[in-house]
C-alpha cells in the first residue's frame, strides 16, 4: 500500500507491444500541485510499481507543468513555441482545459451536395435547375494482363514473386453520335501509346458533348474515364506511358 499525503498523484500503464505510455488516473490529495508520478507493470501474474523520476526520459514527451495534461513530443522542432503558446491560454484558464465553439458571422447551410458542384449552386442561385443535366458520355476501358514470374527479393523480409503486364487494351465510348468502341494488342506496337493517342481524341469529344449549350454556366471539363471489370492496379500499368512529349500528369487524385 502506498500512502500520499500533499501530492498530485498520477498512475501511469506500460504495454510492452509497442512500448507505450498512458496515464490512465490522477489524485489530488489535500489540493497539493507537487507530482507523483508512478509506473504500474503488470504482466498478468505479477505486479509492479514504480517511482518515476524522469517523466520526459521515460515517454519522450514534454508535459505543460500547468495543467499536466498537454504534452509535446521533445523531437518537435516547434516545441518551444508550442509549448510556450499552450502555456499562456493555461495560464489564462488557470490549467482548465476551455473548449470553444466559434461560430461564422454569417450562418452556412451544410449542403455539400450543392456547395461542391459550382454548376448545380450557380443554376440554383439563379433559379435555373430546370436547365441542370447529369453527365450523359464517359468512355470506358478494360486492361488484360499476365504474370510474369521474376521471384526478385528487396531486403532480407520482401519478395516480389510476379508483376503484372499488359497485353490487350479496349475502351468503350458512348457519345451524342452513339457507342463504338477501339482495341489494342501487343500485336501492335506501343499499342498503349497508340490508345492513349486514339483516347485524348476521343476525351475531346466527349467533352464537347457534355457542355452545356450557354456557355456562361459555370461546367466541369474532366471526361469520366471509368475502368470496366478492372482493379484499381490497372490504372498503374499506364503511368508510365502518361508521361511523354504529348502528356503530363498534372493532378493526381486520392
Amino acid at each position: 500500500m502506498i500512502r500520499c499525503r500533499n501530492l498530485l498523484q498520477h498512475l501511469s500503464i506500460c504495454y510492452e507491444y509497442p512500448p507505450r505510455y498512458e496515464k490512465t488516473q490522477n489524485y489530488i490529495v489535500n489540493g497539493s500541485d507537487k507530482q507523483f508520478n508512478i509506473l504500474f507493470i503488470n504482466d498478468g501474474i505479477n505486479a509492479h510499481i514504480m517511482y518515476i523520476s524522469d517523466v520526459e526520459a521515460l515517454t519522450g514527451f514534454r508535459y505543460c507543468n500547468i495543467c499536466h495534461r498537454q504534452a509535446y513530443r521533445i523531437k518537435d522542432p516547434n516545441l518551444q513555441v508550442s509549448m510556450r503558446n499552450h502555456m499562456k491560454k493555461c495560464q489564462k484558464n488557470n490549467g482548465k482545459i476551455v473548449k470553444k465553439v466559434i461560430l461564422e458571422k454569417f450562418a452556412k447551410p451544410f449542403v455539400p451536395h450543392i456547395l461542391s458542384n459550382k454548376t448545380y449552386k450557380y443554376l440554383l442561385a439563379n433559379n435555373l435547375t430546370h436547365l441542370f443535366k447529369p453527365t450523359q458520355y464517359y468512355i470506358t476501358y478494360d486492361i488484360e494482363t499476365f504474370e510474369k514470374k521474376v521471384n526478385e527479393k528487396f531486403g532480407d523480409s520482401s519478395q516480389v514473386i510476379a508483376t503484372l503486364v499488359p497485353y490487350a487494351i479496349a475502351s468503350t465510348v458512348k457519345s451524342a453520335n452513339g457507342i463504338h468502341s477501339f482495341y489494342y494488342d501487343i500485336r501492335t506496337d506501343d499499342f498503349l501509346d497508340k490508345w492513349l493517342e486514339q483516347l485524348f481524341e476521343e476525351a475531346k469529344l466527349v467533352k464537347k458533348d457534355n457542355k452545356y449549350i450557354d456557355e456562361t454556366i459555370p461546367q466541369y471539363f474532366e471526361v469520366p474515364v471509368i475502368g470496366f471489370n478492372s482493379a484499381k492496379f490497372d490504372t498503374s500499368l499506364v503511368f508510365k506511358n502518361l508521361k511523354s512529349k504529348d502528356w503530363t500528369i498534372s493532378k493526381y487524385l486520392g
